[in-house]
């Protein structure tokens, strides 16, 4: 009903409410639907398939990151042609009320959008623990002075990580020149590709480093590695000088041994990333592997190489020893890292604090007495079914699941828990934007849908129709 024609019956049939508020409706309706009445009475919300179909398969669309268009030039073409094969033309042409335009699908994706963030506002403002945010710290620091900034741990474990000595940062450098020597070049990358096809290799092509991607040098060290021979017939097939590093003893044992201990570094660095790894998860993975580098150092000292798997097979398919400069090349480089590792990584947990990664297991006098949380933890390792819930649950979710119970020990939890270790979702979030912004899509204000695609609440679609009216597709 139209607001004129409801104001009108309101002062004619109802003129003893014609002054109140709106409140006082609002409360009415909301009484009249918890006791199920207006039903009775006939007053159903009306339904809107197709407003709603619409809002779903825009919401599709955005999570999967692609064009508007496509819901008009695809979507809907082939749900028309699947309902006229399998339901009839009736139903045919149900789906063809179903509006999917390109500016259809741009406004359902701001309203969700909307809808998402004031989902997110409500939530923030009705808890009562404190929250982490992902920025630039010097955009957020002059405006909350007492903000707690954590530092990112990939980017303290890139600056640990890149330091080389002399000789092994040679063997990386040139490596590096091989690469762009046959990669840079079209000429040269197609040639390299058929030699190595016709030698029957496992791999055909080198990967590109470069200093952005640090994190893949591992891999790249790799292919080289492996492909070495083939790369050492090629050079002397083009007559490039760097073909004489190939002859070399120690550089292919630095390169073997650079293939290993950059694998470790990866490794390390892709299990500390992660939506759900909180600071305690990567300062104990960091704090593991720096005290094997150690050990790993004494072995190499002894001859020993189970750890560098690489050069061990290169040393022993050619049945010789690890020159005393390389070793001790290596043993320098090692040295640094945990040096670095130690500057770069300074957190720890005091005995007091362990409790939060397992209280049943850890000690309670290592607890102040003074410290009331040891009371709430007394109490927490005396029910089994809370015992059974931190076996079958991750830490987070442990934890925020024993809020009402016991406050302190969960409020003094999440101060290391709520933290993001990493800026893993900052990295997500530029991966977004690169597939949704492409070449074709430069004008794209893509806030919404990055909005929509990263996040994992869900609109509220109930909300929505509410505030919209059906409008059929034409």
């Amino acid at each position: 009903m139209k607001p004129t024609k409801l104001k009108e019956h309101l002062t004619s049939v109802h003129p003893q409410h014609a002054s109140d508020r709106l409140e006082v409706f609002q409360i009415k309706k909301a009484r009249f639907e918890k006791s199920g009445i207006l039903p009775k009475l006939g007053f159903v919300p009306p339904q809107k398939p197709c407003l709603e179909a619409s809002y779903k398969v825009a919401y599709r669309i955005a999570r999967s990151k692609k064009p508007h268009t496509i819901g008009e030039s695809l979507i809907k073409p082939c749900a028309l042609e699947m309902v006229e094969l399998v339901c009839g033309l009736e139903q045919r042409k149900k789906i063809e009320a179903i509006p999917l335009s390109y500016d259809t699908i741009n406004s359902r994706i701001s309203d969700m959008s909307t809808n998402i963030l004031e989902q997110v506002i409500r939530e923030l403002d009705s808890t009562s623990f404190p929250f982490s945010m992902q920025l630039d710290e010097t955009l957020i620091k002059k405006e909350i002075p007492d903000i707690i900034i954590t530092h990112c741990f990939l980017h303290r474990y890139a600056l640990a990580s890149k330091t080389l000595p002399t000789n092994l940062k040679e063997v990386m450098t040139t490596a590096v020149k091989v690469v762009n020597f046959i990669r840079a070049r079209a000429l040269h990358h197609r040639l390299f590709k058929v030699l190595c096809q016709e030698m029957g290799t496992e791999h055909e092509v080198l990967l590109y480093y470069t200093e952005v991607r640090w994190l893949f040098r591992g891999q790249v060290m790799k292919r080289l590695y492996e492909l070495r021979e083939e790369i050492s017939y090629f050079l002397i097939e083009r007559q490039s000088s760097l073909s004489k590093y190939f002859d070399s003893i120690e550089f292919v044992h630095g390169l073997a041994y650079l293939t290993d201990i950059f694998s470790h570094l990866n490794e390390i660095n892709i299990s500390i990333q992660g939506k759900e790894v909180t600071i305690m998860d990567a300062s104990e993975k960091i704090n593991a592997f720096v005290s094997k580098i150690s050990l790993w150092k004494r072995r190499l000292q002894s001859e020993n190489l189970p750890n560098f798997p690489t050069l061990e097979q290169e040393l022993s398919k050619n049945n010789i020893a690890l020159s005393s400069s390389t070793k001790a090349q290596i043993c320098e480089y090692l040295d640094v890292l945990e040096n670095s590792f130690g500057n770069y990584f300074d957190f720890t947990f005091s005995k007091s604090e362990i409790w939060l990664c397992n209280p049943f297991l850890v000690d309670l006098n290592t607890i102040y007495d003074s410290d009331l949380v040891k009371d709430e933890l007394i109490d927490l390792r005396s029910k089994e079914m809370a015992r059974h819930e931190f076996q079958s649950k991750n830490l987070i979710e442990f934890w925020c699941s024993l809020t009402m119970a016991y406050p302190r020990a969960v409020s003094t939890a999440m101060k290391f828990l709520i933290p993001f270790a990493t800026t893993y979702l900052c990295e997500s979030g530029f991966s977004t934007m690169i597939t949704i912004k492409t070449k074709s899509r430069n004008r794209l204000d893509i806030k919404d849908d990055m909005r929509v695609a990263l996040s994992n609440t869900v609109p509220d679609f109930k909300a929505i129709l509410q505030s919209k009216q059906q409008q059929m597709s034409h």
